[in-house]
């Protein structure tokens, strides 16, 4: 029974078109593909549930990069809570590694959609192992960011969790000795400011005069650095901080070259008005 369902399912698929690689501004679901996920969920059996999980595995892709991003449409338009946890017993029955998901997934994150930005952050923060006390750890992040710097997930970084961000851009991309200490000198800076206020050390309405001049100067050095996502730092900061705006040279980077600080910059402008 079992072995005919499957020779069935993957027949349906062997009639499909070779997918050609696609970028993200044409990254659809595919119904065909789409169904199948469904008929894991409407399974009668256990052995029919199996079945349709073979052939999904099958068709998964080189590094389950379809599949994955299938998963991800089909729980994206889900109408259920059923619907909405497939994605996750599929990963877990399937034994996806949480580097192939990310792979998958990372280049959705180029869309101008904020809500499918946050639908596909929603999946990768479980494998950030987000702290209130800590923060987040991007460590699964680290392969990929030796090898490229994706603007989305660059955002998607910041907005999570911009400090780890900043440790995490820099053990990737950083090798020079007297870089990375002149980097982490100021990153602590602004970490600790951000923890003096988070805790009631320091209130917004005391800065910028209550700003020790080390945070000043943190802020001079991130905005005028060379590197983009450090410049994205700085505006960052200032999106959160609009009082140091000023220290944060928030006019430049409103003009800034890289169109991720341009676009930081020019939401922390809005918020000064």
């Amino acid at each position: 029974m079992t072995l005919r369902i499957t020779a069935v399912l993957l027949s349906l698929f062997a009639a499909l078109p070779a997918q050609e690689a696609r970028t993200q501004a044409t990254i659809t679901p595919d119904q065909r593909m789409q169904d199948h996920i469904q008929r894991v969920l409407d399974a009668a059996t256990a052995e029919d549930q199996e079945a349709a999980l073979d052939v999904l595995s099958a068709n998964a892709g080189a590094q389950h990069e379809r599949l994955v991003r299938e998963l991800f449409f089909f729980s994206e338009a889900a109408d259920s809570t059923r619907e909405g946890m497939l994605l996750g017993v599929v990963l877990d029955r399937l034994r996806i590694p949480p580097a192939h998901v990310i792979a998958a997934l990372v280049p959705l994150l180029e869309t101008d959609d904020p809500a499918r930005r946050a639908e596909v952050g929603g999946v990768l923060a479980e494998y950030e192992d987000l702290s209130i006390d800590r923060g987040a750890n991007f460590d699964a992040y680290r392969p990929l960011l030796e090898r490229e710097l994706p603007v989305g997930l660059v955002r998607h970084l910041y907005a999570t969790d911009a400090d780890a961000a900043l440790l995490t851009l820099m053990r990737a991309r950083m090798h020079d000795r007297a870089e990375v200490r002149a980097l982490l000198q100021a990153q602590h800076v602004i970490a600790e400011l951000r923890w003096q206020l988070r805790f009631g050390f320091l209130a917004r309405a005391d800065l910028p005069q209550e700003a020790s001049p080390a945070v000043l100067d943190a802020l001079g050095f991130l905005a005028g650095h060379e590197a983009w996502w450090v410049r994205l730092g700085a505006a960052r900061l200032a999106e959160d901080q609009p009082a140091l705006a000023a220290a944060a040279q928030l006019e430049r980077l409103a003009t800034d070259e890289h169109r991720l600080v341009r676009e930081v910059a020019s939401r922390a402008k809005v918020r000064l008005r």
